[in-house]
């Protein structure tokens, strides 16, 4: 069982390691992506949840316990492994800022720890795959068998507006915006993306005649 998402340098050692979720559920994080102050966003495919990991070094934390200290994991004794002691329970990282419900008859956003499910072990339901963050901080996530975009506040993890792609079948498999801020989706083995304008809501589908797994922009 997957349940925890780590952040290295580039030599290997671990800066930071975060549990994504209750260690007793099979979360399986597994997209994920950053925003312009380096926090991460983590889609927890079998559970149906995502998670915002704030970035440490910045500060993106929240003193919950009200201490003065930002409590979340360490190094502590300088091996390049966060283990044992120094990984924080589930709830108790203070850089683990908020945990978002994506399951149907559950959906909403939670402060990670107080959200008592029932949470999914599904490969594809809800299936959360692709997520890609706005200019304003705010995240677009896709899912698979449920076939919706979300739009969360990045903020808060609230959900802010719903899309239902159901209408063209589309499972969403990965998510990127463009410089315009499309968003662009993949499909895996439904041999297509989809093109989705947030300003309108009107999305279409593009036949590619092949596999789509991941996407991304590329820059010329």
């Amino acid at each position: 069982r997957l349940s925890g998402w780590i952040y290295v340098d580039i030599s290997g050692r671990d800066l930071g390691r975060y549990r994504t979720g209750p260690p007793e559920v099979n979360n399986q994080p597994s997209r994920t992506t950053v925003d312009l102050i380096g926090n991460c966003y983590v889609a927890n495919r079998y559970s149906g949840t995502l998670v915002k990991v704030g970035l440490s070094e910045l500060g993106q934390g929240i003193d919950r316990n009200g201490d003065g200290i930002l409590q979340t994991s360490h190094d502590l004794n300088g091996d390049g492994d966060i283990t044992g002691d120094e990984l924080l329970a589930w709830g108790a990282d203070e850089c683990v800022l908020w945990e978002t419900s994506l399951i149907p008859s559950a959906e909403g956003n939670f402060v990670p720890g107080t959200f008592t499910g029932p949470y999914q072990n599904s490969w594809g339901y809800p299936g959360v795959r692709g997520v890609a963050v706005d200019t304003q901080g705010n995240v677009w996530v896709g899912t698979l068998d449920t076939r919706k975009f979300y739009y969360l506040d990045g903020g808060s993890g609230r959900i802010l507006r719903t899309i239902d792609v159901s209408s063209v079948n589309h499972r969403t498999y990965g998510a990127v915006l463009d410089r315009s801020g499309i968003l662009w989706a993949s499909s895996h083995d439904r041999n297509e993306v989809l093109r989705l304008d947030p300003a309108t809501g009107a999305f279409t589908v593009i036949p590619l005649g092949h596999f789509s797994y991941g996407i991304s922009v590329v820059r010329e």
